[in-house]
């Protein structure tokens, strides 16, 4: 299956047997577990889900993966289990091995229906570039650094860019433009089902002297609950169609939104700042993104934002204990970007302009850089 896996839960050595032998028929990888304890991988990394019995008693309806194909196998027939686990929204029940040959012939069927709308996906998306910024450790400036680097993209080299603000809770990119803005891609909900530019446009914000679009989070932790990974994942494609580069600000915790943000992207920047706690904070990331295959898209570019020459490691110290090349530096430079942050004008509104901040011409040769290597 293209980019897909199989998950197996089961502590039963026969059934897990035959049914990797019926998924290698199908040329599907498989894993296996004793229990489900990922709901925060909500079916990315794996398509189907198959539980055996006592493993799907276990699993809250709540934490099932979604979207994903999803199967229970009882051992014996019984109606009552049977309505016990369509109740739970596990809707594909079979007693294995008894209907062995119907199990096969709809797991077969299913995975031919996902590859075909896969092969759709390709056509409709992936046009655009799509890039995330993220930094496990709160306060390292990613959202400061995504916005220019949006900014450049837009004005330098005449893209048509969207900087998506994932911070769904309490926002960030609105107050960079000294905007107050009325709508967000909370107010799509409604219409996600036929979810169109048009859409996209009546709730996003043009930024006047760069031609930037902004699209907002609610700012509102109580919306912010309300927003799922199916919602976000559709808004960053339908800009991939429509924007030469999406470029996302994604928050620092882990939940669905940070985690589709990241499975979408073609490219993440991981921002650092030389202090121990952040190379700790990367460290424990980079756990998250190789047992989630986060990344594995594109490339994952290493930034270190705020160096001086005070600071407690340098990039050498960072690029040796991490056994990873920093692709940009990016200078600490407070007194030339606050106040542009202070009035909400942006770091770049004309083509070829003459940059007064350090930190905005360290963002120009890291974006050059990005665009020379595709």
């Amino acid at each position: 299956m293209e980019n897909s896996k199989a998950l197996i839960i089961s502590n039963q050595d026969e059934l897990i047997m035959d049914v990797q032998h019926l998924l290698a028929i199908e040329e599907i990888e498989s894993d296996v577990e004793t229990e489900f304890t990922s709901s925060f991988n909500k079916g990315y990394t794996y398509s189907v889900f198959i539980f055996d019995e006592s493993a799907a008693y276990a699993i809250d309806k709540e934490a099932l993966p979604q979207p994903a194909i999803i199967y229970v196998l009882l051992t014996e027939k019984s109606y009552e289990k049977a309505r016990f686990f369509l109740r739970k929204g596990m809707t594909n029940v079979f007693v294995y091995p008894d209907e062995r040959e119907l199990f096969q012939q709809e797991i077969f069927s299913a995975i031919e229906e996902l590859r075909a709308k896969q092969r759709k996906s390709k056509d409709l998306f992936g046009k655009g570039n799509v890039h995330a910024f993220y930094s496990a450790k709160g306060g390292t400036g990613k959202t400061l650094l995504a916005s220019m680097f949006a900014q450049y993209l837009q004005v330098q080299h005449d893209k048509k860019v969207a900087l998506i603000d994932l911070n769904a809770q309490f926002g960030g990119v609105e107050a960079l433009f000294s905007i107050e803005p009325a709508r967000s891609y909370y107010d799509l909900r409604p219409v996600l089902a036929e979810l169109s530019i048009n859409h996209i446009e009546n709730i996003a914000v043009t930024e006047s002297k760069t031609g930037l679009t902004l699209i907002l989070g609610p700012a509102n932790p109580q919306r912010a609950e309300e927003i799922n990974e199916e919602l976000i994942s559709a808004v960053i494609r339908t800009c991939q169609t429509h924007f030469d580069e999406v470029v996302l600000d994604v928050p620092s915790g882990v939940n669905s939104v940070s985690f589709t943000g990241l499975n979408e992207a073609s490219r993440i920047h991981y921002v650092l700042t030389p202090d121990s706690l952040s190379l700790r904070s990367y460290r424990e990331a980079l756990k998250l993104f190789q047992r989630f295959q986060l990344g594995s898209k594109g490339e994952m570019s290493l930034i270190l934002n705020r160096t001086h020459s005070k600071s407690e490691l340098t990039d050498n110290d960072i690029s040796k204990l991490l056994d990873t090349k920093i692709k940009a530096q990016i200078r600490a430079d407070f007194f030339s970007v606050q106040p542009a942050i202070n009035m909400g004008v942006p770091f770049i509104s004309k083509r070829n302009e003459k940059l007064s901040s350090n930190v905005m011409k360290d963002v120009k040769r890291y974006a050059e850089k990005v665009l020379k290597e595709r």
